[in-house]
């Protein structure tokens, strides 16, 4: 299984400024976790994206991740951190709120492609766009996937981090779309 991540920054009128395209190296241990708990519908201590410890079970509103807009708990986040990623990470380092203030993002729903197959690979891609309203730039360092898991009541858990170097510049009036693409290949 691979992830990959694209990022893009567009204009007013929706032309590419920067594209970031690469192979992720982000997927976190709350990700071989939650898999655990919906393969074996047993129990695993996981930590949620506020530091709390949780024991989510195999329930069918797990794994979801599709955020309605303004909703910077769920689905693909970004942020301002510039830590490393590491295999333990629970939350971003530095989350960006969703609004229109300054340092923030207008965080738009989260939207899935249709999923893709062929002989060699079958991949699904989750997208999310982020306008700025700010008046100011921002620069995005950091991304992240948070998923649902369920623990009788629903839980957000970061299973992806990403942290790209140099950043993304969003300049006000700019939108940053991410692409997370999770693939399969033979």
């Amino acid at each position: 299984m691979e992830l990959w991540i694209e990022a893009l920054v567009k204009d007013k009128k929706g032309k590419v400024l920067k594209r970031v395209k690469r192979k992720a190296h982000s997927f976190v241990g709350n990700f071989i976790r939650c898999l655990a708990v919906q393969f074996a519908s047993g129990k695993e201590t996981i930590t949620d994206i506020g530091g709390n410890t949780v024991n989510p079970y195999a329930y069918s509103q797990s794994f979801k991740c599709n955020a309605c807009s303004g909703d910077n708990g769920l689905g693909i986040v970004v942020g301002t951190g510039t830590n490393a990623v590491s295999i333990s990470d629970t939350a971003l380092q530095t989350k960006i709120a969703h609004g229109t203030g300054s340092g923030q993002l207008q965080y738009g729903a989260v939207t899935f492609g249709a999923t893709a197959c062929d002989a060699s690979k079958c991949e699904c891609t989750i997208t999310r766009d982020f306008a700025n309203g700010s008046g100011g730039d921002i620069t995005v360092n950091e991304l992240g996937l948070i998923i649902h898991m369920y623990e009788g009541t629903v839980k957000g858990i970061l299973v992806a981090r990403d942290v790209v170097s140099g950043g993304i510049a969003v300049a006000n009036g700019q939108t940053l779309t991410v692409n997370y693409k999770i693939r399969a290949t033979a």
